[in-house]
């Protein structure tokens, strides 16, 4: 196998997804690469080109000497210049970004993270749209329960309501009726401010879970800095028992939710997968 790679295109803009194995033709590569790119700067598109091309542009190779002389010759770049794989003994920048874009709009780079044994790369451009607004991490509930109902009704019967029926004026009475009313309304439901929870968050994942996991993430930026056997060895282990712990988390959130009333009733049952889905 060559290559694999998948091409979108939407507007002006054409993206494509690109994997060449260690054992690929890079001949064959170089010259599909070339032909996607000239066709790009016929048809007038902005190209954005990502993915793992196996050519190390941190040393001086034939290959890599090729690869830059070609997206020069065809007016692009590369965005990303930091390794993208380490390991105790190399550093090598295999992952890329290509793309003929304007470099001012373009924000590129590394992130540091053990998700696999390639770095994550990311690329923002800006395409100058409008810039939506973000949406407040805040609402406001009111707090209606059994308990509150329970109060709320005995208010209602034990409220003097005699300037109400007394009244020889019909919109006096409802007028005195209605303030009355939203003034125990107030009282009992009163509007209380709560903080939204960040979507995309695991609710099995423990305040103690997300402290292990940034100490994770402390230990990887650790054997990044000094590649040494010792502190690859601690990340390892350390991330192995957090796994661990995490599945164990998500097995107890997930047994909770179908309880043993749950399990009574089939629309509980549903209710409870709907939450989970």
């Amino acid at each position: 196998m060559t290559m694999k790679y998948c091409l979108l295109k939407q507007n002006q803009f054409m993206f494509s997804v690109v994997y060449r194995p260690p054992s690929g033709n890079v001949n064959l590569f170089l010259a599909f690469l070339d032909k996607l790119l000239c066709h790009d700067n016929e048809c007038k598109y902005y190209l954005f080109v990502g993915g793992d091309l196996n050519i190390n542009l941190l040393n001086d190779t034939s290959n890599a000497s090729e690869l830059l002389l070609l997206l020069t010759a065809n007016n692009f770049y590369n965005v990303i210049n930091h390794p993208t794989r380490t390991t105790l003994v190399t550093s090598t920048l295999i992952d890329l970004f290509i793309t003929n874009f304007d470099k001012e709009k373009v924000r590129a780079g590394v992130v540091s993270s053990d998700i696999s044994d390639h770095l994550p790369i990311f690329m923002l451009i800006d395409t100058a749209r409008e810039v939506c607004k973000r949406n407040s991490d805040t609402m406001t509930i009111q707090n209606i329960t059994q308990a509150t109902l329970d109060t709320f009704r005995q208010k209602l019967m034990t409220t003097d309501w005699a300037d109400v029926f007394h009244s020889d004026d019909v919109d006096t009475a409802y007028n005195t009726f209605i303030k009355k009313f939203k003034q125990l309304y107030s009282d009992c439901f009163p509007d209380k401010t709560i903080k939204i929870a960040k979507k995309g968050r695991k609710p099995w994942m423990t305040p103690t879970l997300f402290k292990k996991t940034r100490r994770k993430y402390q230990l990887y930026q650790i054997f990044l800095s000094t590649r040494e056997k010792t502190a690859l060895e601690q990340l390892k282990k350390y991330r192995n028992q957090l796994t661990r712990e995490i599945r164990k988390s998500k097995k107890l959130y997930y047994s909770n939710l179908f309880d043993v009333e749950c399990r009574k009733k089939s629309r509980f049952i549903m209710e409870t997968y709907k939450q989970c889905s």
